[in-house]
């Protein structure tokens, strides 16, 4: 009997082990194949959501990127394009000469004859056959002699220009009178040897019939010099007292240094095209791109990409793009050249600029590739090794089932109630399983999976500490500028009031006021390139060096009448040094005479204010421009003057209220802030500037603020108070 039961005990142990270790292998096998497909699954999705992620994101930075690049290149460009004024400005000055001759005495200039000449001098050249008639023709050596009082006109622009420019004078009579531009340093030029030995008939020369066929101001075709150069001319007629044709006024620039005007970074291109669609200013020397392109109109390009981004650009749009070029795909940005007829687009390989992006899309992809090749070597581990316990465990189990059920169950507890730790937000648990098989290699993974998913929480709360301190700077910006009003509440002669309403991240507006003297209030308002941590810092710097300017010429001119231009030249000079990041800062820059009401201002590139002046807002705009701070060098800036009567209002901003944009896309503009204002009758500075500020909100309703809103306003009330 005890044999019997022995035998069914036996046979019940070892049948229900085995069905039992059975159904867990079927049941291991089946999860641990939904754990494969899941793991292959979430690897796929979780590549897509990247590459949908990384891609809008990066490209959105590369637009941003390449906007700046295209306004700063507009910027340059429309100040260098000048040279249409010269060219005219030289034909306006020989149409005054032949008007009145009576009023110049006749000149006489050099005839060179030896190939090295003086630079920034004009010489005077004789197309074959004039020279010989000058002894037996009086009008035409009059002629020569009152036309040669260019010089002095010719020789002061030349001095604006580099090596291979020149400012010249040719006429329908033969001759030809030109001063030659130099680089920093040199005095000389090349006279070509053509002209030496007078072997060019001036009014042959392309840009000479150019112009005279279109008997206006322009710009030529590209042409190639006489000393092999390829240029390109500004040129302008001039006529008679009987508005006869006379000849042609030009500056002539080589296409090498124009491209210099737009130098391209690697794996860029940028161009400048003109309204008819003619490429004239372009960083490549070669290809569809290039000023020497075999389409004279861009428009008319076989390529319909390029062909419809030309007419966009022709009709002054401003946008961006995807074009080919030469079998390259690059991104675009393309925008007007201010006051010109022109615009400026800048291309960046669009291969190149995602490079980062498809790195680390490799890398997701390396990762998730190896995640889901460990998972699968796990599943083939575990299969061998439970078909290998199956039958030790079904021999032994008579002798040592109850030591192995609980060697089994004991780890796979421990598994478990880890597992329910973890499940609970405890990622410090850690498994100590060590039984030498697939269970052990599975609390390895659960462990390591531990260790990444505390990671990257870590890296989740570092982004929103990011955010923390990107707050953090704002507010410290913030505290910079002068919050307490009413700002000087002992002077009665003015009403006061600023404010600034910031974007989400961190801007580079601010204003700024103080008192110089007892007598005298500088008001400032002044908005920085780029945006967040760098353009907040240029902001400090750019503020305080404005304001030490200020208080230092104040102490040196000891009582003294002061040219407060000098202030934004000083300020100008001290930025430009080390700024390898070309950042710059738009200032308008005033100081009002509470006794008198004289205000004197400069304005450094800002948007002009507006002046009440008896209950009506114009906007007060200078004659003659000045740029930003802090990118050339060389800039001029001018100090104008005007006097407030008791009650005038002065109103300062920056472009964030002009350029506040509704749901549509559409513009505050400066027509209906003008229009604003003045529906407001008398009230206080901070109620005219919350009336704006309301309005603003307004029109923009739900479209998100896109740049910083900045106000400032001075109400002069005059001695009386």
């Amino acid at each position: 009997m005890g044999t019997g039961i022995q035998r069914k005990i036996l046979v019940l142990v070892l049948g229900t082990g085995a069905l039992l270790l059975l159904l867990v292998s079927i049941l291991s096998f089946s999860g641990m194949i939904r754990a494969e497909q899941a793991t292959e699954g979430k690897g796929e999705e979780m590549l897509g959501a990247f590459d949908a992620f990384a891609v809008n994101y990066a490209e959105t930075l590369i637009h941003e990127r390449l906007n700046e690049r295209a306004q700063l290149i507009a910027i340059k460009v429309s100040q260098q394009l000048e040279i249409l004024d010269d060219a005219e400005n030289i034909a306006k000055m020989a149409e005054k000469m032949l008007a009145s001759p009576w009023d110049y005495p006749p000149q006489h200039l050099t005839e060179p004859h030896e190939q090295t000449i003086a630079a920034n001098k004009a010489y005077i050249y004789y197309s074959p056959g004039v020279r010989e008639r000058l002894a037996t023709d009086p009008r035409l050596s009059q002629r020569v002699a009152l036309l040669s009082n260019i010089r002095d006109t010719l020789e002061y622009l030349s001095y604006f220009y580099t090596n291979g420019a020149s400012c010249c004078l040719a006429t329908e009579d033969g001759f030809f009178i030109r001063a030659d531009g130099a680089d920093k340093g040199q005095t000389t030029s090349v006279y070509e040897e053509v002209f030496l030995h007078r072997k060019i008939d001036i009014r042959e020369r392309p840009w000479y019939v150019s112009a005279k066929q279109k008997q206006k101001s322009a710009f030529t075709d590209v042409y190639k010099s006489t000393n092999g150069n390829m240029e390109v001319s500004s040129v302008m007629p001039f006529f008679d007292n009987d508005g006869k044709f006379a000849g042609i006024a030009g500056v002539a620039m080589t296409l090498d240094s124009m491209r210099g005007w737009i130098k391209a970074k690697e794996n860029d291109i940028n161009f400048v095209m003109d309204h008819d669609g003619q490429i004239t200013i372009s960083s490549q020397e070669s290809g569809i791109l290039s000023v020497k392109n075999s389409f004279s109109d861009l428009r008319e390009s076989p390529q319909e990409d390029i062909a419809e981004i030309a007419r966009k650009m022709a009709e002054g749009e401003s946008g961006h793009g995807v074009v080919t070029v030469d079998g390259t795909e690059y991104y675009l940005v393309f925008l007007p050249v201010p006051n010109m007829e022109y615009s400026c687009a800048v291309l960046t390989n669009k291969e190149a600029a995602l490079s980062p992006t498809t790195a680390a899309r490799e890398t997701v992809k390396r990762i998730s590739e190896s995640f889901s090749a460990s998972v699968a070597g796990i599943f083939k581990e575990t299969l061998f090794g439970m078909g290998a316990l199956f039958f030790l465990v079904f021999a032994a189990l008579f002798l040592i089932s109850r030591k192995v059920a609980r060697k089994f169950v004991n780890p796979v507890l421990e598994l478990t109630e880890g597992m329910k730790k973890i499940a609970t937000g405890d990622l410090d648990t850690r498994l100590s399983v060590k039984t030498g098989d697939e269970i052990e290699a599975l609390a390895d993974s659960v462990n390591a999976m531990t260790v990444d998913l505390k990671s990257y929480i870590g890296q989740a709360k570092k982004s929103e500490r990011i955010e923390g301190e990107l707050d953090g700077a704002r507010k410290i910006q913030e505290g910079m500028l002068p919050r307490i009003f009413p700002a000087f509440p002992d002077r009665k002669e003015i009403d006061l009031y600023a404010s600034m309403h910031p974007a989400k991240e961190v801007g580079g507006d601010f204003y700024d006021f103080y008192m110089l003297d007892n007598q005298k209030l500088v008001v400032t308002i002044a908005d920085v390139s780029g945006k967040g941590i760098p353009a907040s810092l240029f902001m400090v710097i750019s503020k305080t060096i404005l304001k030490n300017c200020a208080i230092t010429m104040t102490h040196e001119a000891d009582g003294n009448p002061i040219d407060w231009s000098r202030v934004l030249g000083q300020a100008n000079a001290e930025l430009c040094e080390n700024n390898e990041e070309d950042m710059f800062v738009t200032v308008f820059f005033g100081v009002l005479d509470l006794k008198s009401g004289e205000f004197a201002y400069v304005n450094g590139g800002h948007n002009p204010p507006l002046i009440c002046h008896d209950g009506k807002f114009e906007y007060l705009r200078t004659e003659k421009k000045s740029t930003m701070l802090g990118f050339f060098e060389s800039t001029t800036y001018y100090e104008y003057h005007l006097t407030l009567a008791p009650g005038d209002v002065l109103f300062l901003y920056t472009d964030g209220v002009t350029e506040a944009m509704n749901e549509d896309g559409a513009m505050y503009s400066e027509e209906r802030l003008r229009e604003t204002l003045n529906a407001q009758g008398e009230k206080t500075a901070k109620e005219l500037l919350a009336a704006v500020q309301k309005d603003v909100s307004e029109y923009a309703g739900k479209a998100e603020q896109s740049d910083d809103i900045t106000m400032l306003g001075v109400i002069f009330r005059g001695e009386a108070g």
